[in-house]
């Protein structure tokens, strides 16, 4: 005799109605569309800074396949871009490779002027102390112990000009007021002369310092994965420059006059001034501004006021607050 639970009829109708629940494909599809609301591409980059995924692969299975396949790769297909580039010409990370390299070559060769000069000192502190008739201890810390300490202070003013107004107006009226104050310092007739034009040309990281910049600039170019190799090439410029003003100019000092080494110094912050101004562009991009701003100005006009800092001036109301 065949037995019936009262049950049996319930339970097979609970297993119909759910089990087209869990196998329906549209779940899924449903998932990729809230995954895709809620992941924004313009800032993904800075909220997961650390945790970025580069490989395709892996970004479809953190994604899922409708997203990841909105993603923009390398042209190869083995990267994922990040940040993710928009679909404007003047967005930097679309920009061509030989436009990035002359931007990295430029903050490369002014950073590495800062810490030339510094080094001055150390290849003129014996003639300096005989022209002034006192010490070496007292020109070395002239020249070198305050110069260290106000590129510290520098770095803190410096990063928050560079985010409100951008890095080419904030590095341009550096290179002016660096090349206006060891112009001074190269004619200064006295010790205190020296000393006070030489400390303000070192204070020049208060307005901005290439040191700071460079890491801005490069990550404004380039994606994610090429940054660090772009980085190296920047932080050897610094890292080397205070060798390379003793080695090169203490035989110059020994021969002419500590004057020529600063004269050399003068002739170095010129010829990078040249190359911002006519060569040198604005790489910071407002991507994160929704919609992304127009450029207020055009042509030779935007050139002008973005070197002087007016395009900054005028953008800065869309930026990070002070």
């Amino acid at each position: 005799m065949a037995l019936h639970s009262p049950h049996a009829h319930d339970l097979s109708t609970d297993i119909e109605e759910k089990t087209p629940e869990v196998l329906d494909s549209d779940k899924f599809a449903d998932e990729d569309s809230a995954s895709e609301l809620s992941i924004d591409f313009a800032t993904y980059h800075d909220e997961h800074a650390g945790r970025l995924i580069v490989d395709p692969e892996e970004a479809r299975l953190e994604f899922g396949e409708k997203v990841a396949a909105r993603l923009k790769l390398t042209e190869d297909g083995t990267k994922v871009l990040w940040p993710q580039p928009t679909d404007s010409p003047e967005d930097p990370q679309n920009w061509s490779a030989r436009r990035k390299t002359l931007q990295l070559v430029i903050i490369t060769i002014a950073s590495f002027g800062l810490d030339f000069n510094h080094g001055i000192g150390i290849a003129a502190v014996w003639a300096l102390a005989k022209q002034f008739n006192t010490t070496t201890g007292v020109i070395n810390n002239l020249t070198t112990n305050w110069s260290i300490f106000v590129v510290g202070w520098g770095c803190i003013f410096s990063v928050i000009l560079i985010r409100r107004y951008g890095r080419l107006p904030v590095i341009f009226w550096s290179q002016i007021l660096a090349l206006s104050f060891l112009v001074g310092c190269t004619f200064a007739p006295n010790l205190k002369t020296f000393a006070g034009t030489h400390h303000t040309t070192q204070r020049k990281p208060l307005f901005s310092s290439p040191m700071q910049q460079g890491l801005y600039v490069v990550t404004d170019m380039y994606p994610f994965h090429l940054q660090a190799r772009k980085l190296n090439i920047w932080t050897m410029s610094f890292i080397i420059a205070p060798f390379m003003s003793p080695f090169a100019l203490g035989f110059l000092v020994a021969r002419a006059d500590w004057r020529w080494g600063y004269g050399v110094g003068n002739m170095y912050l010129a010829t990078v001034l040249l190359l911002i101004v006519f060569l040198g562009e604005e790489t910071m991009y407002d991507r994160k501004v929704k919609p992304i701003p127009p450029r207020p100005s055009h042509g030779l006009r935007y050139r002008v006021e973005t070197l002087l800092g007016v395009t900054g001036a005028k953008m800065a109301k869309h930026r990070a607050t002070w």
